[in-house]
């Protein structure tokens, strides 16, 4: 398989998958589609997807220069055990989140959606960490630019395409990610999460 098209899908999975539980922007589109339907939701989805391509791609960035120094690499995946453990455990532990019912106006859809992604300071850290940890372990090469671009786009169509699934499964279900879905998927990634910090850990010790 084509490199760059490796580094697509993997960070389409993965921005799927750490998209999934409630945080500011899932919430946002929510109740855009509550409140207006699915159009309204895709807009608000595009204004939060914003700030996730500008963060993945400072990500990309920072991690390339600070992982070609050898000491630099060590210390970043001694760092990601812990930052992978403390994630899923908070996952695990979160409580499901009441849906806000205020309406958005249509003129704000987009803004709402891109200040909600803009004031998430994890958006930066996280893609740091999962880059750090896909590079160190060989599992992707971001050494040139199609394969950067590649995977900075694929952070925003993974996140684009669960944003799609939320709206959709509230429109047909408004309770059902309310009531059902959220603890269970929270529980689930932040398993996802643990696996990942023991594997780097162990990865780390038998290096």
């Amino acid at each position: 398989m084509m490199d760059w098209l490796w580094c697509f899908l993997i960070a389409t999975v993965i921005s799927f998958a750490g998209s999934v539980q409630f945080g500011p922007v899932n919430l946002k589109v929510i109740q855009a589609a509550y409140s207006y339907g699915l159009r309204s939701a895709l807009i608000v989805a595009a204004g939060g997807l914003l700030p996730e391509l500008v963060y993945s791609s400072i990500a990309v960035w920072c991690s390339w220069l600070l992982l070609s120094n050898p000491v630099v690499t060590d210390v970043l995946r001694l760092i990601s055990f812990p930052f992978f453990l403390i994630t899923g455990l908070l996952l695990i532990n979160r409580k499901e989140n009441a849906l806000p019912v205020e309406k958005l106006r249509s003129h704000k859809l987009f803004l709402s959606g891109f200040l909600a992604g803009a004031l998430n300071p994890m958006l930066f850290t996280f893609w740091f960490m999962i880059i750090t940890f896909l590079v160190t372990g060989n599992h992707i090469e971001l050494g040139n630019w199609p394969n950067r671009i590649a995977f900075i786009l694929g952070t925003a169509v993974g996140a684009f395409l669960l944003l799609l699934l939320f709206a959709k499964l509230t429109i047909r279900n408004k309770n059902f990610l309310e009531r059902k879905l959220s603890g269970r998927l929270n529980k689930i990634i932040g398993m996802i999460f643990i696996i990942l910090s023991v594997y780097q850990f162990v990865s780390w010790i038998f290096d």
